[in-house]
């Protein structure tokens, strides 16, 4: 029975790759987005504010991903739920192998009245990709268990990774 899940599962992934792949748009890459800064052209108490980009960045260089799909808006919406719109800063990518659960979602919303409801589409996000590994592949679900949506005011983040500690402190900005 087991195995029979696994198969349609991975038919499943095989499938809406395709059909990701079949829509005539270059995918972005991590190569794409561009360097952190070293320094902050914004003056005053945004400075210190990094664009989500600038964290992913970040992250990706200390912190050891496998090779990541960066998510279009079109993406986004079909699969998290989520409209860009509503944000006035994002970076998602995930993991492009199925086996692996791996993702960097960082967010920063227009307007905090919209949190519960984006908070709540990454919520249903984990408990699907939870449900999805459970028999899959226990060990990536073992890391959807251990990462939960974290807010604070207007940005929301999702990160799932070996060392997710170390990647939130750097999405925070709090290491170096």
């Amino acid at each position: 029975m087991k195995k029979k899940i696994a198969t349609v599962m991975i038919g499943v992934l095989v499938l809406a790759a395709g059909i990701t792949a079949c829509n005539g748009k270059e995918k972005p890459t991590a190569s794409d987005i561009p360097a952190v800064s070293e320094t902050s052209e914004i003056s005053g108490a945004a400075a210190d504010v990094l664009s989500t980009a600038d964290c992913y960045k970040a992250i990706q260089e200390k912190i050891a991903l496998p090779e990541m799909y960066l998510a279009d808006d079109e993406y986004i919406m079909n699969y998290y739920g989520i409209d860009t719109a509503k944000l006035s800063d994002y970076t998602f990518a995930s993991c492009t192998d199925p086996t692996r659960t791996d993702t960097v979602i960082l967010m920063e919303l227009k307007d905090e009245a919209d949190a519960d409801e984006i908070e709540a589409c990454l919520n249903l996000y984990l408990e699907q990709m939870e449900a999805e590994m459970e028999n899959y592949n226990p060990a990536a679900n073992e890391l959807v268990k251990a990462s939960s949506v974290r807010r604070n005011g207007n940005r929301i983040d999702l990160i799932i990774c070996e060392d997710r500690e170390s990647a939130l402190a750097l999405a925070d900005g709090t290491s170096k």
